[in-house]
């Protein structure tokens, strides 16, 4: 029996904070994943995945930081990295059953009883070790094991007993399938928006944001994303964020004329530039940080979106074009891109989301639909509107039921009211609206009427010489 005399230290991975829980900004995030580091890499493609936290994405999709190949992981790390919010969906559309590259004899070196595959993306359920010299296919189990480290590398163990001669062998050779994510297209990503509709009744979560860092760029896919936003399945509302593309628009001044060509003047969509890094030189695409951003100030608010992002931390290092190239806006020239419903990043001591419009304003001017804040909270008033009295549906139309839907509605709203959520928010009943043919068909019908804040977002202080200081 082997006894522990002595000291004994066991590390444990560092743990990350629990993230916060904002579900009314709750992401739906459509991109590619190294599905390959999961248990099952066939059972995380093209589903909607519900994930809790940075160690659950790695569970159930993989996680690397390779992200212009693995666009949703940059998203994962915006969210439960750095601003510590969640949860997201992912809907992975990286086929590991097609999307795919086959290697043969690829030369590893074995080092102390190992030898690693210094490739991303290689299914684990591929690989064959050989001897290319003598044509010996060796056996997993009885002469090595397959493993994952941290970088997501394959590392083949050797098994003592086994037929590789550990002392006279320096190198294996090796077969194996690797994911080829150029190999996804954005028709796939177009195709994976279809899962978003029913997520509430496979998920029971209504999506806040749709964000396809990596992809929205590409006006096909935005346009297909903005049209995703509005009757979820049949019910339900949302905003997308989106990006410019940073290798065609390089110069703020040409932010405007590539959004209105790319159709990216909606209400619902909130449009983003540059591109945005962190100190070691890591890109995002500006749509993942925004979108996580959103997320964590609704998390400080209860889950309520009455706040907008504009001014709030990005947590990122600066601004940066595809080609990597700095970007560095004066304040008179990110409300320059602001005036053309274009959120930027301005440098005010840190580097902060700048900008207060959907992406259709400047042509609307409703203050419900120009504001990224008066937007959501509309959209969220509504959502939960339905969430909270859809078991009263087929109920008798009957005035108990009237009264109940008026009543509590109206005690919820004055909630917001009071914490200072809304300025007016009410619902009536209106005969006129109700007429005996209505009511004898079955249709109720009731008036919300609702006073979101606009955002303060410009401050003015009137300055004057009081000559009468000095005569005094």
């Amino acid at each position: 029996m082997a006894i522990n005399h002595g000291i004994t230290i066991t590390e444990n991975p560092t743990s990350f904070n629990p993230p916060v829980e904002a579900k009314s900004g709750i992401p739906i995030i459509i991109g590619t994943a190294p599905v390959n580091l999961t248990a099952t890499p066939a059972d995380a493609y093209n589903q909607a995945i519900l994930i809790t936290s940075f160690e659950d994405a790695k569970t159930k999709i993989g996680h690397s930081t390779t992200y212009a190949d693995y666009t949703i992981c940059q998203a994962i790390d915006a969210y439960f990295s750095k601003h510590k919010v969640g949860p997201v969906i992912a809907i992975n559309v990286l086929d590991p059953a097609n999307d795919t590259t086959a290697v043969a004899d690829a030369a590893v070196s074995i080092v102390i009883n190992k030898a690693k595959i210094s490739v991303e993306g290689i299914l684990l359920a591929s690989v064959v070790v050989n001897n290319q010299a003598d044509d010996t296919v060796y056996d997993i189990d009885d002469d090595y094991t397959l493993s994952f480290d941290t970088d997501g590398y394959v590392v083949i163990k050797l098994v003592s007993g086994g037929q590789i001669e550990t002392d006279t062998e320096t190198a294996l050779t090796v077969d194996y399938s690797k994911l080829d994510p150029s190999a996804t297209t954005a028709t796939e990503i177009i195709a994976g928006l279809a899962l978003i509709d029913p997520i509430y009744q496979t998920i029971g979560e209504i999506p806040g944001i749709i964000i396809a860092p990596g992809w929205s760029h590409i006006p096909a896919v935005g346009q297909a994303m903005i049209s995703e936003c509005t009757s979820i399945g049949g019910l339900y509302n949302c905003t997308t964020v989106l990006d410019v593309d940073t290798s065609t628009v390089t110069a703020y001044t040409g932010v405007k004329s590539w959004k209105d060509s790319s159709l990216y003047n909606d209400s619902r969509a909130i449009v983003c530039w540059p591109m945005l890094n962190t100190a070691d030189g890591t890109k995002y695409y500006f749509s993942a940080i925004q979108a996580a951003l959103m997320a964590s100030v609704d998390g400080a608010n209860g889950g309520v979106p009455f706040a907008g992002p504009s001014n709030k931390s990005l947590n990122v290092a600066g601004a940066v074009l595809t080609s990597g190239t700095s970007v560095f806006l004066t304040i008179t020239q990110a409300n320059a891109v602001n005036a053309d419903g274009v959120v930027t990043a301005l440098k005010m001591s840190t580097w902060r989301s700048w900008g207060n419009y959907t992406g259709g304003f400047p042509e609307i001017t409703d203050p419900k639909d120009m504001f990224i804040a008066t937007r959501r909270m509309m959209d969220y008033i509504a959502n939960t509107f339905i969430q909270i009295y859809f078991d009263k549906v087929d109920d008798p139309l009957n005035n108990r039921l009237i009264e109940s839907i008026v009543d509590d509605e109206n005690i919820r709203l004055n909630g917001f009211k009071a914490l200072g959520q809304l300025a007016e928010a009410r619902i009536e009943y209106r005969a006129a609206d109700n007429t005996a043919e209505n009511l004898a068909s079955g249709k109720l019908t009731v008036r919300t009427f609702l006073s979101p804040y606009s955002p303060a977002q410009e401050i003015e202080n009137i300055q004057e010489f009081d000559i009468s200081g000095l005569t005094a």
